[in-house]
């Protein structure tokens, strides 16, 4: 198929997707198209234009040819490569986790959380519960994740529906606060889960009281604090080599 009108009704509802509300989600650059299938992504529809189309002979799925103008009109970014992917992203139904895992609490910066997500499945946290989070289906959470996103069990809920559920959880759910024990003599035995809270105002009181210990990473000269995706980073690393599960 080839496609060079922008009235084109596929065109139409593909530029839907890109709000992130629907079950669709955009892929607009080339590397983040690969990383996103070796991470699992089904798609649905591979836009590209004949000169980069080779790119991805081992991605199955419906592929159009087109022109850069309808891939701009179809991307989410300002510079486009010339193709677009469009990956199904299903909102799963909250499912008790397998091995340890994360508690997102009113994350709302996109790159935030894309780093999150990435650094997440490279420390083996695979079921993520984003409590009233920024949209992960939103284009900048997709991109910071590398498409690491299709790898993990993501499950976007609120805080009362996560609190009634985290009663069926058995494993020590750890806080990271400022006044909390040091992270690096934290011990725990067996799969965890960590809460991180939201950028400006931490872990809110709800889930606080669901903890079963509280952390810092130590500061030194006057320093407050550090980025919740750095201070996720430093936390899940030292929680699961620290403490060999």
């Amino acid at each position: 198929m080839f496609i060079t009108s922008a009235q084109n009704e596929l065109i139409k509802k593909v530029s839907s997707y890109k709000d992130g509300k629907g079950e669709f989600v955009i892929l607009d650059t080339d590397k983040l198209i690969l990383d996103s299938f070796n991470n699992g992504a089904e798609f649905v529809y591979l836009f590209s234009t004949e000169k980069n189309i080779n790119k991805f002979v081992n991605i199955n799925c419906e592929k159009i040819l087109t022109t850069d103008t309808i891939i701009k009109k179809i991307s989410t970014s300002t510079s486009s490569q010339g193709s677009v992917g469009v990956v199904k992203f299903d909102t799963k139904k909250l499912t008790l986790p397998q091995n340890s895992f994360l508690i997102l609490d009113n994350i709302q910066d996109p790159g935030n959380i894309g780093t999150i997500l990435r650094t997440a499945l490279g420390a083996d946290y695979k079921d993520i519960y984003c409590i009233n989070c920024a949209n992960v289906r939103s284009s900048k959470v997709i991109r910071s994740s590398m498409g690491s996103i299709f790898s993990l069990n993501i499950y976007q809920t609120n805080l009362y529906e996560f609190i009634d559920f985290s009663k069926k959880i058995n494993s020590p759910i750890i806080a990271a606060d400022m006044n909390g024990d040091c992270v690096f003599d934290c011990q725990v035995k067996g799969k965890c889960g960590i809460i991180l809270g939201n950028e400006g105002n931490g872990i809110c009181n709800e889930l606080r009281q669901i903890a079963t210990k509280f952390i810092s990473i130590p500061m030194n000269n006057n320093l407050e604090s550090l980025n919740v995706a750095v201070s996720g980073a430093i936390i899940m690393y030292s929680l699961k080599y620290l403490n060999k599960e």
